[in-house]
C-alpha cells in the first residue's frame, strides 16, 4: 500500500514539474511582470479607412446583430481583430463588447424615448437590440445610464407628461420643443 501511495505522489509530482508529458506541448512560463505601461499605438498607426468603416458599421446598425463577434466584425471592416480591438480601446476607451452594448442600449433609449416600443415588453425590447439574455441586458442598461430599464421607462414618461405641461402653460402647441 505505501509503495502504491508512493508511486502515485512521484508520479503526479513529475507530471506537475513537466506538463509537457500531458499536454504535448512545452508550456511557456511567463515571466513576471513590471507594472510599467505598455506602449499605446498612436492613432496614425491604424488603417485611415478604418475610422470610416466602423462609423458605417454603427451607422448600419449592424451592432444588432446577435452573437456578433470582434473576428466577424473585423472581417466585414478588412482588418486584423487585434488591431480593431486596440482602435475601439485607444479611441472609444472600451472594450468591443462594451461598445456593442453601449450602441445597442442608445438604440433601445432612443426607441423608448420615442415611444416606439410601447407595446412590448422590456425582454422583447433587448431581444430586438440584439441581447441574447435579460441579464446581460440588464446589466449594460444600469451600467451606460445608470438606472433600471423599468426606472428609465418612467422617467421618460415624467419627462414627457413635463415637456407637455411645460408647452401648454407657456401656449406652445404639444407637438413643438
Amino acid at each position: 500500500l505505501w509503495a502504491s501511495i508512493v508511486m502515485f505522489a512521484c508520479m503526479v509530482l513529475h507530471l506537475l514539474l513537466r506538463p509537457e508529458i500531458l499536454y504535448g506541448v512545452k508550456l511557456n512560463v511567463a515571466p513576471v511582470k513590471n507594472n510599467k505601461p505598455k506602449p499605446q499605438p498612436a492613432a496614425s498607426q491604424f488603417p485611415s479607412e478604418l475610422s470610416s468603416n466602423l462609423r458605417s458599421f454603427m451607422e448600419k446598425r449592424l451592432y444588432l446583430e446577435k452573437n456578433i463577434k470582434l473576428q466577424t466584425v473585423a472581417e466585414q471592416l478588412g482588418v486584423q481583430p487585434y488591431i480593431l480591438s486596440a482602435y475601439i480601446n485607444q479611441i472609444y476607451h472600451m472594450r468591443f463588447n462594451d461598445l456593442v452594448n453601449w450602441c445597442r442600449i442608445q438604440f433601445i433609449k432612443d426607441g423608448l424615448i420615442k415611444g416606439k416600443w410601447t407595446m412590448l415588453t422590456l425582454e422583447a425590447v433587448a431581444e430586438e437590440a440584439g441581447f441574447n439574455n435579460r441579464t446581460t441586458f440588464l446589466a449594460a442598461f444600469k451600467r451606460f445610464t445608470g438606472v433600471t430599464p423599468t426606472a428609465f421607462v418612467n422617467g421618460a414618461r415624467n419627462e414627457t407628461i413635463e415637456k407637455q405641461f411645460h408647452n401648454e402653460t407657456a401656449g406652445l402647441p404639444t407637438g413643438i420643443k
